[in-house]
This record gives C-alpha cells, sequence and structure tokens, in this order.
C-alpha cells in the first residue's frame, strides 16, 4: 500500500496508530519496575486462561464478594492496548485476586500494595493513550485529528496534577518520543490545512505566537490550490510541540478530551483576536487575494463546532449561501479532510475478508465477496 502511493508520487503519511504503538511500547520497556509488573500480570492472566478451575474458583469468590464476575483479559504482543485491557481487569478483580492468590501455590506471582499503587498509576498514564486510540480507530476520524491529538497528549503529560507514583521514567521516555517521533509530523504542511479546515480545531492548537506563520501556510496553500495569484513563498515551518493549554482552568486530569475541550473553550470564550492574531489589516497580506484574506478572517472568527461534531457535515451545511468559495472548495476539502488518520479501518476490512473467504467458500467470486462486504459495513445504514 506504502509502495503503491510512493511510486504514484503522491503525498503520504504513515500510520498514527502505529507510531502510537512504538511510542508506548518503548515507554514501558524503558522502565524495569513496569516490565516486571507487565510480566507478573501476564502470568497470571496465563494461569487462568489455562485453568478452567482457576477461572471456576476466580468466579466464585467474586460472587462471594457480591460483584459481577468477569474473567481476566490476556495481552497480545502486536496491540499494546490489550496490555492496558489486561491490566485494568486485573486491577478492577483487585479483591478476588488477593484471595486467590493466598489460596494457591506460591508459584504464582502475587502483588504487594506497592505493585497494585504502581498499576494504577501505570493505567492513569496509559489512558488517554488508550482514549486515543479508540478514537482513531473509528472510521470517522480523519486525519485533521492529528496535530490536536499530539498536542493533548504533551499538554497531557506535562500537567501539573499528572503526577504518575512509581511509572516516573516510564513517562519521561513518553515525552521525549512524542518530540522525537512527532517533530516532523506537526510541521507537514498538508496536516497543517487539514486542521485549520476542520471547523473543530481551525488554529485551536497552535500557540499563538505561531498562527501568523501558520496563516501564511494556510493561505498560500488554499491561493495555488485555487489559481490565485501568489508572489510569496512561505517560509519553513517552525511549529514545534508544547503544551498550549491553561493548567489554571484544570485541576484534576480526568480524561485526554479535558485538554481537548479545554482548549476549544479558551479559544471560543475569546475574541478573534484570540484565533488570527488580529491580522485583519490587508496591508499585512498585500501578497495575498483580499477575498481570501477576509474570507479566513471570517472563518476563524464564527465559534467552532463542539468536538464530537461533524466537520463534513458542517461544511456541507455551508454551501448552501456559498459563504466560504475558497476555503470551503469542495475540491480541497475532498482532498485534506478525506484521508484517515490511521490504517485500522483498512486493516479491519482486509480482517473481514479473510473471514468471507474460508475453507468452504473459496471459489467465491471476487465481485461476490466485494458486495457482501459492502453490505456488511452499509447495511446499518439504511
Amino acid at each position: 500500500m506504502k509502495k503503491g502511493v510512493d511510486d504514484a508520487s503522491l503525498d503520504s503519511f504513515g500510520c498514527f496508530l502505529h507510531t502510537i504503538h512504538l511510542l508506548v511500547t518503548e515507554s514501558m520497556k524503558s522502565q524495569k519496575s513496569v516490565q516486571d509488573l507487565l510480566s507478573r500480570a501476564k502470568k497470571v492472566s496465563t494461569h487462568f486462561h489455562h485453568s478452567s478451575s482457576a477461572t471456576d474458583r476466580l468466579k466464585s469468590i467474586q460472587i462471594e464478594l457480591g460483584v459481577q464476575p468477569k474473567k481476566v483479559i490476556q495481552d497480545i504482543c502486536t496491540r499494546w492496548n490489550s496490555s492496558f485491557y489486561m491490566l485494568e481487569r486485573l486491577f478492577n478483580l483487585k479483591n478476588a485476586i488477593l484471595i486467590f492468590t493466598s489460596e494457591v501455590p506460591s508459584s504464582l506471582p502475587s502483588f504487594n500494595s506497592n505493585d497494585w499503587t504502581v498499576m494504577e498509576s501505570l493505567l492513569n498514564l496509559l489512558r488517554p493513550f488508550e482514549e486515543l486510540t479508540r478514537r482513531i480507530s473509528s472510521n470517522k476520524s480523519i486525519i485533521s485529528e492529528v496535530i490536536p491529538a499530539i498536542m493533548s497528549l504533551n499538554s497531557f503529560l506535562n500537567h501539573p496534577s499528572s503526577i504518575h507514583f512509581g511509572v516516573g521514567t516510564t513517562k519521561d521516555v513518553m515525552i521525549s518520543r512524542i518530540h522525537k517521533r512527532f517533530e516532523n509530523v506537526i510541521k507537514n504542511k498538508n496536516l497543517i490545512l487539514a486542521t485549520f479546515l476542520d471547523p473543530r480545531f481551525k488554529l485551536s492548537f497552535f500557540k499563538p505566537e505561531k498562527r501568523p506563520e501558520v496563516k501564511k501556510i494556510i493561505l498560500s496553500t488554499i491561493s495555488n490550490f485555487n489559481n490565485l495569484d501568489l508572489t510569496v513563498v512561505p517560509d519553513d515551518v517552525t511549529i514545534d510541540i508544547s503544551s498550549i493549554t491553561n493548567n489554571n482552568n484544570q485541576t484534576s486530569v480526568k480524561s485526554l478530551w479535558d485538554f481537548y475541550n479545554d482548549i476549544a473553550t479558551s479559544t471560543n470564550n475569546n475574541s478573534t483576536v484570540m484565533m488570527s492574531n488580529n491580522f485583519t489589516d490587508l496591508d499585512d497580506y498585500t501578497d495575498f487575494n483580499k477575498d481570501l484574506v477576509a474570507e479566513y478572517e471570517t472563518y476563524c472568527s464564527i465559534e467552532s463546532v463542539p468536538i464530537n461534531g461533524d466537520p463534513l457535515g458542517w461544511w456541507s451545511s455551508q454551501k448552501k449561501n456559498d459563504k466560504y468559495p475558497y476555503i470551503g472548495n469542495k475540491l480541497l476539502l475532498q482532498k485534506y479532510l478525506s484521508a484517515p488518520a490511521s490504517s485500522v479501518y483498512s486493516e479491519r476490512s482486509f480482517s473481514e475478508a479473510g473471514l468471507v473467504y474460508k475453507a468452504k467458500r473459496s471459489q467465491l467470486h471476487p465481485e461476490k465477496a466485494e458486495q457482501i462486504l459492502f453490505l456488511h459495513h452499509n447495511l446499518n445504514k439504511f
């Protein structure tokens, strides 16, 4: 797939979630105590998966404790979030696990109070990455969410209240890996424009002092796309990864979307000055089309769409009044707001195709298989 795009000389962007997977696994491997905790958690989970009697006993213990019986979850090495789900389930079954381990031989790994504290800290550290993974894995996720996600993750990790006992090394490595792996990503002009064209984000996830630079990149790209006269070439992008939330507004960290909403809310509560740095004087941008600059300012001044809103649906509704002939160019939006943020959904389609072609259906005609897959994905829409 990647080779096909490269051979066609098309602009491309790697799978965002694959990079997140590498970032998280590298970070967890950097701290021996975390690796040891994961290793023992895997042994406990494997024990229950291999022993029906152990599973039955764990179930009966949960019933005695008056809780809904649940099974332990085993992790998969190719999916970092499976380790998160394994730890989360073990932590939720803490009391039942403690009772069980007290009844069995010492060969089964046990967890002391410090281990449970570290496990809770690790879960709190990983939870924003899990939330992001779920969101980006959706078939509705588009590439405009990449820069906001990077900035929000960085803000979460650097937030004063984000104190993670026992996993400090893992957290520090995460921060350094975010800068290393995404330093060039946030400078990608295609991603910058995609973020701006998303009415949920616009310029919210760019620092105020960087917005004049971002503005020139956006106006230049849109001018070229609409074949407008242009005599200026934007300088190289100097945007960096940094925290842009107002820490005073966040006394406690519950979710990654706290940061999304904090940034969006602080932007919507401010005037156009905050959004575009008040470059409404056309003399500052004489190299660009006056109507385009005015359209840019109008777009920046309106209230952003809620985080859970539909950006494509919003643009579709704007076509009625033709308010944004340049920024709302249909072909421009199709190019920059159509690409998914990850390859998860396409890989899921390949897996589903593997379920369609079975040993007893190996002679299924490709056209018929394609129709079955189409119905599987779209039947619920009718």
